[in-house]
């Protein structure tokens, strides 16, 4: 496939993606359930898990928007991912995908990008994309132009993707690549690299909207001694706190490392937060 718009809307066409007029209706993030250990399996993919911030990439009509899990617009944090996404020569795209800082060694620091997402002054965003360069790795397409992929299967949602996307491995944006079948091969050579763990998805799948048992995590156990140093407010109905903001000592300093807000019960919630 040569990657051009006609070609991949053919593409699209001919595997029974949904022509519609106007925004995707009911554009939600699909969420991934969890698996105890890793496994192999026939007609499934299996990807890198990353260690960022998810969003959903809205462009439409070459405006483009870097949507957070809870719909906030963070383009003005990672200005080198919109220019990168409105270079792109399609005016109309929606895509899931993972913002993350690569260290080094090519893994994804969520502290560096902790750092660059607590700044909002144009100019320290500006210094800080030069010193923390940040990377959109894209893993899933859901709409091009006016239509609506979120139907078809996933091998083939990631085949267009991966033409559409550039084959410069110096851009800000990048395929989130992924094996098929062997996952468990996949899952040892995470653990050697000291990754955050894989995804597993179905091959055969729709984009569903909300948590869906057709992805599933499957994260390497690591442990840590950190201090809960604040929280965040709940939202909606959720009890006690929304996350738990945490640090861990440098030398004999105590530096900000992140927030969790997951994993707890309403039990759970409530007593921390009495404490």
């Amino acid at each position: 496939m040569d990657g051009s718009a006609k070609t991949l809307r053919q593409d699209l066409e001919s595997q029974g993606a949904i022509r519609r007029t106007g925004p995707l209706p009911d554009l939600k993030l699909q969420l991934a359930g969890t698996a105890e250990r890793p496994f192999s399996r026939k007609g499934w993919l299996f990807e890198l898990k990353y260690d960022g911030y998810r969003l959903l990439v809205v462009k439409a009509g070459g405006a483009v928007k870097l949507l957070s899990r809870r719909g906030n617009d963070l383009s003005a944090a990672y200005p080198e991912v919109v220019r990168a996404l409105e270079a792109l020569p399609h005016p109309s795209l929606v895509l899931d995908g993972e913002v993350v800082v690569l260290d080094a060694q090519g893994r994804s620091s969520f502290q560096s990008l902790q750092k660059r997402a607590m700044l909002t002054s144009p100019r320290e965003i500006a210094e800080a994309a030069r010193r923390w360069p940040v990377v959109l790795y894209a893993f899933d397409l859901l709409g091009f132009e006016d239509l609506d992929a979120r139907k078809l299967k996933l091998s083939d949602r990631k085949a267009v993707l991966r033409d559409l996307l550039p084959r410069d491995p110096t851009s800000p944006l990048r395929f989130s690549d992924h094996v098929e079948d062997r996952g468990e091969e996949l899952f040892e050579q995470v653990q050697k690299m000291d990754l955050e763990g894989m995804m597993a998805k179905r091959a055969d799948s729709p984009y569903e909207g909300g948590r869906s048992q057709t992805w599933l995590k499957v994260c390497v156990e690591k442990r840590a001694d950190l201090a809960i140093i604040g929280y965040s407010p709940p939202e909606k109905s959720r009890l006690g706190f929304g996350a738990a903001h945490l640090g861990a000592y440098e030398d004999d300093r105590l530096a900000y490392v992140g927030r969790v807000g997951s994993g707890f019960t309403d039990q759970e919630l409530a007593e921390l937060h009495r404490r």
